[in-house]
C-alpha cells in the first residue's frame, strides 16, 4: 500500500507528494518513502514555514536545543536535502545550501559499562511487560547490534534455539541475513517468553500485540532507563556501545560489519577508526611481541 496521501494544498505541499510518487514509481522502499514523509511532516509541525536556507537553520536550532544529537538532527536533515534538490533538479526553486551537522562522528553515544550492568539485570516477575520488554531488547541489541528497524520487524519464527541462529528479513537493502544467537541471548529470550505468552507474530510487539513503533521502541527504551536510575539511552546508543565493544574485544571488521548488516565496509570503518584510541587499552598484554618476549630488553653497548 502506498504511504503517499495527499494532505496539503499549497504548492509546496503538492510538488512534495509530486516528489513522492517519483521516488516510488523508481523502485525506493515503502520504509524509506515513509522517512521522506515523517521528515516532511516534522519540519512542518516546529517550522510551519516554507523551505528555504532561513527557515532550516531555524529547524536546526530548534533542534539542537531540545537536545536531539547531531545523528537524529542529520537523519532529518538529509531527507529534506534530497526534496530540495530534486526541486532544484525541476526547475522548481533557486539551489539551496542544506548543511549537516559537523562532527558527527565525535558525538556517538556510547552506554557506559556500569550502567549497562544495571539495565541488563534480569527482571523480577513482578515488573510490567513493557519493562520485560525494554530489557529483553536492549539485551537483544547487545547481543546482535541490530538496527532499532530490524528489530521491530523480527518475528517469532525469525529465531532459532536449535540451530541458534537469527533470521533478518527486514533490512536496509531489502535482503536477508542470518546472525548466530549468544548463549545469553538464548537464555534472555527463554525467560522473556516464559514469562510472557506473546500473543503475536512479532518478538517485540507493543501491549496489544501490534508490531511496535519506532517512537514507542524509544520512548519504551528511555522510561526504562530512567525507572533504573540511570541516563535515557534510545536504540542506536546500544547499537554503537555494541560496536566498540566487539571491536574493542578483537571482533574484526568483517564480523562487525556482517552483524551490523553494512552493504560494505564504509561505515564499519568508521567506527573502527572512531575507536582508535581504545584499541591501545591493554595492548602491551596483547601485542605479539611483547607476549614471546615478555622479559624483553635492549641491551646498551
Amino acid at each position: 500500500m502506498s504511504v503517499i496521501k495527499r494532505k496539503h494544498t499549497n504548492k509546496e505541499g503538492l510538488f512534495f507528494y509530486d516528489f513522492l510518487s517519483e521516488k516510488e514509481s523508481s523502485g525506493l522502499s515503502k520504509k524509506t518513502l515513509q522517512n521522506y514523509l515523517e521528515s516532511y511532516l516534522r519540519f512542518k509541525r516546529e517550522v510551519g514555514k516554507a523551505i528555504n536556507e532561513d527557515s532550516i537553520k531555524e529547524w536546526t536550532i530548534k533542534m539542537l536545543s531540545e537536545s536531539m544529537n547531531a545523528i537524529s538532527i542529520n537523519y532529518y536533515l538529509r531527507h529534506i536535502k534530497v526534496f530540495v534538490n530534486w526541486l532544484s533538479r525541476k526547475g522548481l526553486i533557486e539551489k539551496i545550501k542544506i548543511d549537516t551537522l559537523r562532527n558527527q562522528e565525535s558525538q556517538l553515544k556510547i552506554v557506559t559499562d556500569n550502567e549497562l550492568e544495571v539495565l541488563c539485570e534480569r527482571p523480577t516477575h513482578s515488573k510490567s511487560f513493557a519493562y520485560f520488554r525494554s530489557w529483553a531488547i536492549i539485551c537483544f541489541i547487545m547481543a546482535t547490534g541490530a538496527r532499532a528497524s530490524t528489530l521491530l520487524n523480527i518475528k517469532m519464527n525469525d529465531f532459532d534455539f536449535i540451530q541458534k541462529e537469527i533470521r533478518y528479513t527486514h533490512l536496509k537493502n531489502k535482503t536477508f541475513a542470518i546472525v548466530p544467537m549468544s548463549n545469553a541471548l538464548m537464555m534472555v529470550l527463554k525467560y522473556y517468553l516464559g514469562i510472557w505468552e506473546i500473543k503475536s507474530d512479532y518478538l517485540f510487539p507493543d501491549a496489544k500485540g501490534n508490531k511496535l513503533t519506532l517512537n514507542g521502541l524509544s520512548l519504551s527504551l528511555r522510561r526504562y532507563c530512567i525507572s533504573k536510575n540511570q541516563m535515557p539511552h534510545g536504540p542506536h546508543a546500544f547499537r554503537h556501545t555494541f560496536a566498540k565493544k566487539f571491536i574493542l574485544n578483537g571482533g574484526s571488521a568483517f564480523a562487525l560489519q556482517r552483524f551490523l548488516t553494512h552493504s560494505d565496509l564504509t561505515m564499519t570503518k568508521k567506527y573502527v577508526r572512531l575507536f582508535d584510541a581504545d584499541l591501545k587499552i591493554g595492548f602491551q598484554e596483547l601485542c605479539p611481541l611483547d607476549n614471546c618476549k615478555k622479559n624483553f630488553t635492549i641491551n646498551k653497548r
